[in-house]
């Protein structure tokens, strides 16, 4: 569960290094300085609208399901592990989408 709030979690920063092997040098620039130029296109380019923000949750659902389901079907087949897991991916995404429409619609003044 916690590898998947954190690939649905749009507040904490992503922890991928950054690969400063295809920034261009800019002459006089200093590697920190590109980097840090680097790292705020990173993040503007994560400033998703609400269409955006709720593929990246599906995706990660989707993702996570994939990855997670046939391990759970084999081992907990029997209990309904599997069922268990879709309600549980199922239960995360829908109160994440959840609170991104309700955060539109409170920013639209729509409700």
């Amino acid at each position: 569960q916690t590898c998947l709030c954190r690939a649905m979690n749009f507040d904490v920063a992503d922890d991928t290094p950054i690969d400063m092997s295809n920034v261009p040098r800019e002459e006089g620039m200093s590697r920190a300085a590109m980097r840090r130029r680097e790292e705020e296109r990173k993040r503007a380019e994560q400033n998703l609208n609400v269409p955006g923000k709720l593929a990246k949750i599906y995706n990660a659902a989707v993702t996570h399901l994939r990855h997670h389901l046939p391990m759970v079907a084999y081992a907990l087949g029997e209990a309904d592990g599997d069922a268990a897991l879709v309600q549980l991916v199922h239960v995360e995404a829908e109160k994440r989408a959840v609170d991104i429409l309700r955060e539109y619609m409170t920013e639209r003044s729509i409700c």
